[in-house]
């Protein structure tokens, strides 16, 4: 049976929907400028271009990305991932003493089972990690769901059937994931929460099954609209969206003082903004007591709930590496492209054809035709770009032996001892990284284990 939603006054329900409608302008004023930076990011890893021709310093110059971002978030993405799953079982259950032993094996056997076959972990972390790893802070959410659907009977009539009972993994995209403040913690801000959109359908369908309430409410503030994000991500996939209607609502976890005795209560609120309305508010039913919003940061930044990502490490580098490049391609342009100086008279033309074996009859061909060159190759510009290159991996923690290439400096000199003592080195700053989300992986397994033995104890 659905569970049902927790019963408020009149009076209650109308203070939380204006708190809420105002605390949620409020954060979509802070993160405004969030999805053009979101495109950005999308258009470094790409190493896209922001105009298609680049008519500085001539039509069509040279109009290259450094590929920068692409290279060092592809190594630390497969870096992380072959380290997180390399190892199995993917959790370790110890016990405390002697007489736990057998069933810490028990334990153990079913959180692998459920990390398989239940909430898919694999695939529902690699978009958390990914995020992550470019935004420096990548949320999820871990509820327990029972999805229902209803299928057509033989000779008329529905039937409904629970097609999946336990816990999900959700990941939130970062454009998508909302707060106030600057809170330390997932625990920390008065309210944390995300936003999803449904379709009409899909609005109906989590109405039968008992989590939404009267959605009739909505039904005027469908929209039809995708983000320069969404669109970029659409175009990556070689499709033209066509945009569709859908319905934005806010899923929300705060502290609100339901019984005006001036300690907020935790509650889990869903709220479209746009009608506005309510359409479930329930207590925290979760008997762990914590808030299901979890988040990972690549690396931390002191104080703060969000991380350092490597975007953000790497987008002055890359801007100037682009540039140096570019410079360096319409250089070369430049110093292959010849000029030809003619005396008046001599009976070279403007708009003269060159081609191979052109032959020009001129009275004194060393002064009558001249040829000068725009521009020169200048090897400091390989020297600055090796530069970037550098300054880019100690930034984000990646060397050559992380890249799978040998160093250029050392070289065929380099002895078994020094490259292995390298390479543990460079591994340090990934140990970093992998503490952040082991960390996080460790709570999502004890709150694995006490979501089942809530809900599903035998």
């Amino acid at each position: 049976m659905p569970i049902p939603p927790l019963k408020l006054s009149e009076e209650v329900e109308k203070r939380l929907l204006i708190w809420l409608v105002d605390e949620l302008t409020l954060a979509e004023f802070e993160f405004a400028d969030r999805d053009e930076k979101a495109l950005k990011y999308e258009r470094m890893y790409d190493a896209e271009p922001e105009r298609k021709i680049k008519t500085f310093p001539w039509y069509k110059a040279s109009n290259l990305v450094a590929p920068l971002a692409g290279i060092m978030v592809d190594a630390i993405y497969s870096r992380l991932m072959n380290t997180l799953w390399g190892v199995e079982p993917f959790w370790t259950v110890r016990a405390r003493n002697a007489a736990w032993v057998e069933l810490a094996e028990h334990v153990q056997q079913f959180l692998e089972w459920v990390q398989e076959e239940r909430l898919k972990l694999y695939a529902a972390m690699r978009h958390w990690v990914m995020e992550t790893i470019k935004v420096g802070l990548g949320a999820f959410n871990l509820p327990w769901r029972t999805v229902r659907k209803r299928y057509p009977r033989e000779g008329g009539g529905v039937k409904e059937r629970v097609v999946y009972d336990g816990p999900a993994i959700e990941p939130i995209p970062w454009t998508d994931f909302y707060y106030r403040g600057i809170p330390r913690v997932i625990d920390d801000p008065p309210w944390v929460g995300y936003r999803v959109r449904m379709s009409w359908e899909e609005l109906k369908r989590w109405e039968a099954s008992g989590y939404l309430y009267d959605v009739e409410r909505v039904k005027d503030t469908a929209k039809a609209y995708y983000s320069e994000v969404e669109q970029r991500r659409a175009e990556t996939q070689h499709r033209q969206p066509i945009t569709p209607e859908y319905y934005e609502l806010f899923v929300v976890q705060c502290g609100f003082d339901v019984d005006g005795d001036g300690v907020a209560e935790e509650l889990v609120v869903v709220v479209s903004k746009d009608a506005p309305a309510l359409l479930r508010v329930d207590g925290n039913r979760y008997e762990h007591g914590e808030r299901t919003l979890h988040i990972g940061t690549y690396f931390p930044r002191e104080h703060s709930l969000a991380g350092v990502g490597v975007m953000q490490m790497l987008e002055p580098l890359q801007d100037a590496m682009t540039a140096l490049l570019n410079q360096t391609i319409d250089n070369a342009t430049a110093a292959n492209t010849l000029l030809l100086k003619a005396r008046k008279g001599s009976g070279v033309k403007q708009g003269t054809r060159i081609f191979p074996m052109k032959v020009f009859e001129l009275d004194d061909p060393e002064r009558d035709l001249i040829g000068m060159r725009l521009g020169e190759v200048y090897p400091s510009s390989f020297n600055l770009i090796a530069m970037m290159r550098d300054m880019s991996e100690r930034r984000v923690g990646v060397s050559d032996y992380n890249l799978g290439r040998e160093s250029p400096i050392v070289r065929y000199a380099a002895t078994a001892t020094s490259t292995l003592a390298l390479l543990q080195e460079s591994g340090r700053r990934f140990d970093t990284t992998l503490r952040e989300m082991r960390y996080v992986m460790r709570k999502v397994g004890m709150q694995v284990l006490q979501l089942y033995s809530q809900f599903k104890p035998r």
